[in-house]
């Protein structure tokens, strides 16, 4: 990760935690441009449209990147899904631990010259620390996770969550896999999981009741819709 685009990644991640203005493309652009010149370099500056489009989606991605939650709303603004989150507050991922290691390999060639004796200590507690992150034991999964085990084919499962109830999915996925999709104007998002379908999932997204509604795929939609059809009748 170069210096440029950790500056890249940070005011993006500014620019959609503030949250009092909706951010175009371009003005995420204008923003990056006027961070990299405020560090004084005086190189070229312009960011491209598909550098930003870029950096948007490894910052979504969830193993090189940070996982962000960016929406766009109303095919032209972007924000974060999760109003609560910022790349600042997750812990490191894998890349950065990678990253430190490649700096701390750069520095180790400066142990032994005069008055670098301290930072030696500092670039071991710098690889001790990213060991430490890289070597921690993952959370135990939720019930609502435990299809991530199973075998067999997956399936892209889509479906709309109200909005009052979007936090709540936010903070606990229905599967590790659950991505937004999209966002109306009503703030009504939808999700989207690859999971093996089978009757645990099926009783699982029951358990939601009228706030959630599957999209797709079509057999599974109509097979629950079916079901609450069927339980609808003895009320």
């Amino acid at each position: 990760m170069s210096k440029k685009a950790l500056i890249r990644y940070k005011t993006i991640d500014r620019c959609l935690c503030d949250r009092s203005r909706a951010w175009t493309l371009a003005d995420l652009m204008t923003a990056c441009a006027q961070a990299l010149a405020e560090t004084g370099d005086t190189r070229k500056t312009a960011i491209s449209r598909r550098s930003v489009q870029m950096d948007l989606e490894l910052m979504r991605d969830e193993n090189k990147g940070y996982h962000a939650p960016i929406v766009v709303v109303d095919k032209k603004f972007y924000t974060y899904a999760d109003p609560h989150f910022s790349i600042t507050k997750i812990p490191l991922t894998q890349h950065d631990c990678h990253e430190i290691h490649q700096i701390a390999d750069l520095l180790a060639h400066f142990e032994g010259y005069a008055h670098f004796e301290e930072a030696t200590l500092w670039i071991k507690q710098l690889r001790n620390k990213a060991n430490g992150i890289e070597n921690a034991a993952l959370p135990n999964p939720s019930p609502a996770t435990t299809a991530q085990n199973q075998q067999g084919e997956t399936t892209l499962v889509e479906y709309y969550v109200d909005a009052p109830f979007v936090d709540d999915f936010l903070k606990k996925p229905v599967h590790p896999s659950q991505k937004v999709v999209s966002v109306r104007i009503d703030q009504r998002h939808l999700f989207s999981i690859e999971v093996v379908i089978d009757a645990q999932l099926e009783q699982h997204l029951l358990g939601f009741g009228e706030y959630l509604e599957i999209m797709s795929p079509k057999p599974l939609r109509l097979k629950l819709g079916t079901r609450i059809w069927k339980a609808g009748r003895h009320y």
